[in-house]
Order: structure tokens, then C-alpha cells, then sequence
């Protein structure tokens, strides 16, 4: 009977819902709304499309049909199993990485300031103007000369404050809080 119920304990929750807080939630139907450019309840392979665009970059059709599934089509509950199984993989650093690489067209691991900065003022979350300034003003993860952010340095800043949960860490940073 107890390994019974062991078993049932490790079992994914019953409820995709379940898996994430209120405020998450919310997040993903923000997301889930920007990227359903028709507005028609489902991502498709035409909101695909769009939102790629709007990155400047053009995947190959197999690729998206792929992202969608069998299907075609995906709806919020499965939108969100998919980040809830994916999520539960991950490690939050490479979350993060993966979000700053979908910019990073060459690989390189360095993203345009004025781009990062457009993004980081219009889309999602938006920070303000000031924010924006404040994040990307001295950082070692910053190339004055350049014009560029690279966001390793960034994330193995950020990942150093959080791990020691320094102020010192997060401010050398440049983060403030």
C-alpha cells in the first residue's frame, strides 16, 4: 500500500493548472495572446509565422509544423503542458539562455544593446526607459565599443548574486533591485 501511494505522489498533477501559480498563469496567456497574432484561441502555423518575423527570422516551414504537432495547432491548456513539461526539465539558467539566444542570430552569444533594449521596452513585461538604462549602464557585460550585450556574462552574474545572495554580486552586476 505505501509504495502504492508513492507512486501516485510522483505522479504529474492531474490539472496542467495545477503546475503553476496564478500569476504564472497569467504570464503564459500573455505570451500565449502575443504570439496568437488572428486572435482565434489556437497558435497555428500562421501565428508562427508572424511572431518569427517580428524576431526578424524566418524558420523553415517543417520546423514550425514540428513546434505545433500532429495537430497543427495548439490551444492555451496544451501551450501550457508544453512549458510545464519542458520547465520541469530545465535548469532556470537555461531558460534564461535560451530566451536571449532566440535573439542572437550569429550564435555568438551577443545580442545589439539598442535591440535588447527595443525588446525589453515594447514586448512582455516592459521596463521602462530608465530601467533599461540602469541594467545596461557599465556592466562588464556590456561592450561600449562594440554595442553589444552578451548575455553569458550576464546570466553567470546573475546566477553568482542569487547563488550568494549578495547585494554586492547583483550590483557588480548591475542590477539593482
Amino acid at each position: 500500500m505505501a509504495a502504492r501511494k508513492l507512486r501516485k505522489r510522483e505522479r504529474m498533477p492531474s490539472s496542467v493548472f495545477s503546475m503553476f501559480t496564478e500569476e504564472q498563469i497569467k504570464e503564459f496567456k500573455s505570451a500565449f495572446d502575443m504570439i496568437d497574432a488572428n486572435k482565434d484561441t489556437f497558435i497555428d502555423i500562421e501565428d508562427l509565422k508572424s511572431t518569427y518575423d517580428n524576431f526578424g527570422m524566418v524558420p523553415e516551414e517543417p520546423q514550425l509544423r514540428e513546434m505545433l504537432g500532429k495537430d497543427g495547432k495548439v490551444n492555451f491548456k496544451v501551450f501550457l503542458a508544453m512549458f510545464g513539461e519542458k520547465l520541469q526539465r530545465m535548469d532556470s539558467d537555461d531558460i534564461i539562455r535560451q530566451s536571449f539566444e532566440t535573439l542572437d542570430a550569429e550564435g555568438l552569444g551577443l545580442i545589439d544593446v539598442e535591440t535588447l533594449k527595443e525588446y525589453l521596452t515594447t514586448m512582455g513585461d516592459r521596463l521602462t526607459t530608465e530601467e533599461c538604462n540602469e541594467l545596461f549602464d557599465g556592466g562588464n557585460y556590456i561592450d561600449q565599443k562594440e554595442g553589444t550585450f552578451d548575455y553569458n556574462i550576464f546570466i553567470s552574474k546573475m546566477k553568482a548574486g542569487a547563488a550568494t545572495g549578495t547585494e554586492t554580486n547583483a550590483q557588480s552586476a548591475g542590477i539593482t533591485e
